[in-house]
This record gives C-alpha cells, structure tokens and sequence, in this order.
C-alpha cells in the first residue's frame, strides 16, 4: 500500500508539523511497516531538512514498503481556488488514508485543470465530502442567514452540544465530522485553535451540492494554506462563489504557531 504525506517548510518550521507525522504513522502502520522504523524515519527526515529556504518535501511508503522521502521546491502558490464538480461521485477506496488512491485524484486534478479549475470536488450521495487535495471549510452564518444551509445541515458545534438553528451567529466555520470519510485535514485541525481565537465558532456538518453552492467556502492545503473559493466549474462552465471571508489573518496566525 502506498503511503504519503507532504508539508511546506518556511525556514525549518512547518504548520502542524507532529499532526503530518501522526497521519503519515497511521498509514504506514496500516501498510505493515514496524512502528519503530517509522518513528526513526521521522527522525532523519527532521534531521535531515534544511534549516533556512522554502521547501515542499515529500515522506512516503513505496509499494515495496521502502521508506523514503524527497526534497521538493513547491510550486506556484496561489491565493484564490476554483472548483471543478465532476458528474461521478467519490471513487476513493480508502478515504481516510493519504496514499492509496493518489493516482485517481491526481486525474481528477488533471480533469479539473482542463476546464480552469485548480483541483476537483469529492462528493457522494449528494453530499460534499473535501476536494481531491485539499480541505473545504464552509461559512452559512456569512451570508446572515437564520435559516440557511447552516440549520438545513443540522450542524453541531465542535464541542458536541446541539445547534439552534434559530441563533446561527455570523461568525462560524463549518467543517466535517470527524467521522466522517475525509482525510484528517492537518490545515483544518491545526485551524480550530486560531478560529476560536479570533472569534469564530467551529461547527461539524455536511452540506448538499446544492447549499455548498450558495455558501461561501475556504479551500486549504498544507502547500497553498487556506485560500478563498471563487469559482465553481462543471463540463458546462462556470459559476461564481459566494464571497468568503479573507483568509489572511488565520494564514498568518497559523505560521506564528508553527514550529
């Protein structure tokens, strides 16, 4: 089973540096590689990585089971994202792993990029799941709506306790559950913090194709951090997105919590 993982590194320090490991650990433990081999790898590859530039390196199981890692630079940064709908729900067949089912969401991407798109939407049974590479994080309460997408989620806050749909605030981010067949977005669980620090509500839900449409939305990844959605994309064309809250600040805060 191939197994891999990724993060941009500024000047030795990277976002969710030990969340990267754990997730890279899982995968490899599940690929039947010993526990001990993988934390000494972690550890040359911590060793090993530059102290000063920008890098984008990549850590990864091969389908021999060999581990290994590459020094990467990353490529063009952007600061906006498009979206491509593609019409076949999700295919992956292990949605929580980060790895395995890389050869089909690169193609996704590929499909994507012919119609404009920078990468494509994950759906199934209607509901939005994450893109191909990257986390989507949704705003309901932005657009001031009462009874928007929020209360037809039937959204919960990240604390547990029940949701009145009737008291949506304005400031709330809307990510999956937990359980949910996502990958363990490390941008997305390194965010929670500095979302609640600057005065936001972290909520856990789904939303339909439908409502996402109508809602505004961030797209992050290690590599580009959390960038607006600006754009929806199909075969037929183009959609404008609802505009989303600048993400500048939660990009910033994220990089003063780096280590």
């Amino acid at each position: 089973m191939k197994i891999l993982d990724s993060y941009l590194i500024k000047d030795g320090r990277v976002v969710g540096r030990e969340a990267h490991e754990h997730r890279f650990s899982l995968g490899a433990r599940e690929a039947g590689l010993d526990q001990w081999d993988i934390e000494a790898f972690l550890l040359r590859v911590r060793d090993e990585l530059p102290d000063d530039g920008t890098y984008f390196p990549k850590i990864e199981v091969g389908a021999n089971g060999a581990l290994r890692w590459q020094l990467r630079h990353p490529p063009a940064l952007r600061s906006t994202t498009e979206l491509y709908i593609p019409t076949e729900q999700d295919q992956r067949v292990y949605p929580r792993v980060k790895g395995p089912d890389y050869d089909y969401l690169q193609q996704l991407r590929e499909q994507a990029r012919t119609v404009g798109a920078d990468d494509a939407l994950l759906h199934r049974n209607g509901k939005v799941l994450e893109a191909a590479n990257a986390a989507i994080m949704f705003f309901p309460g932005w657009k001031q709506e009462t009874d928007s997408a929020a209360g037809a989620a039937g959204l919960t806050p990240d604390n547990g306790a029940p949701s009145d749909p009737s008291a949506v605030p304005d400031k709330i981010a809307l990510l999956p559950p937990e359980q949910a067949q996502v990958l363990a977005s490390v941008t997305a669980h390194s965010s929670v913090s500095v979302l609640h620090d600057a005065g936001w509500q972290v909520h856990r839900g789904v939303l339909s194709l439908a409502e996402a449409l109508e809602t505004p939305a961030w797209v992050g990844s290690s590599l580009h951090g959390w960038t607006r959605l600006t754009a929806w994309r199909t075969d037929a064309g183009r959609r404008q997105a609802v505009a989303a809250p600048d993400p500048t600040s939660i990009n910033r805060a994220l990089w003063e919590h780096a280590s």
